[in-house]
């Protein structure tokens, strides 16, 4: 019969098992923007970190991640890298963990996730609440640093990128999402969509190849918005699941939560 004491025990925290060993550094700069009360922080390694208290939310983080050069250095060999990016880059999982594990690892958080290739950057980010934040920032670091790539993605993605198409070709405004955007950018194969063909035949190890050839010297910036009021009841991060998302010029990954 166990003791009083031990049915008291808290259980362990949940943490990725997997080491998430990142080199620390010094801030270098710390400036505040009185009109705006925004605090801009550098650090010595060239991260910069944009901190904005508010009263909108209450005990609300929100967390967005900008890293590397976006869209704007996709190969014009390679179309479609970006989108395949944004369907597949966070359901590939971690190097050593899949979408299920996650799921298990961080059931009970509020965390979030969501990843959009921009036209300039790429950002990742994720909303949660004080006292899960060192859960959600180490979640983010874990994908810049252990990204997974994971088959079921791709296959996934393309599954998404078929029902996207054949809505493109059913609907009227389909030829504004995969024409126009490149032939108003003077043929340039960065804007609009690809034909299917060419998409479906991307791989995320060509994604994976281009994101490591931007972000490894791309500077990072992380600007966050906090608010510290009265704590509403908690929505614990859900399993992640692909979904079609809405046609738009420059399709986005939907944001995920468990």
């Amino acid at each position: 019969m166990p003791s009083p004491s031990s049915r008291r025990r808290k259980p362990p925290a949940r943490r990725l098992p997997t080491p998430i060993s990142v080199p620390r550094a010094r801030s270098r700069a710390n400036e505040h923007v009185d009109d705006l009360d925004v605090h801009l922080v550098e650090f010595a390694n060239g991260v910069r970190l944009n901190l904005k208290k508010t009263d909108f939310e209450a005990n609300t983080i929100h967390v967005n991640i900008r890293v590397g050069s976006g869209r704007l250095t996709e190969p014009a060999t390679e179309p479609g890298l970006a989108f395949l990016a944004n369907l597949a880059f966070i359901t590939g999982g971690l190097g050593k963990h899949n979408i299920d594990d996650l799921q298990r690892l961080f059931a009970g958080k509020t965390v979030g996730l969501n990843f959009n290739v921009r036209d300039d950057a790429c950002t990742l980010g994720g909303t949660t609440n004080r006292d899960d934040l060192p859960a959600q920032l180490q979640l983010l670091t874990a994908y810049l640093v252990d990204p997974g790539y994971r088959p079921e993605a791709l296959r996934q993605g393309r599954k998404i990128i078929e029902q996207m198409y054949t809505r493109f070709a059913h609907t009227p405004s389909g030829p504004m999402q995969t024409e126009v955007p490149r032939l108003l950018a003077s043929d340039d194969p960065r804007f609009g969509l690809p034909a299917q063909k060419v998409v479906q035949n991307r791989t995320l190890e060509e994604v994976r190849a281009w994101l490591a050839r931007s972000w490894p010297a791309a500077p990072l910036r992380s600007p966050s918005w906090a608010t510290s009021t009265s704590t509403p009841p908690s929505r614990p991060w859900r399993r992640p699941s692909a979904r079609c998302p809405h046609a738009r010029p420059n399709p986005v990954s939907p944001r995920r939560g468990w």
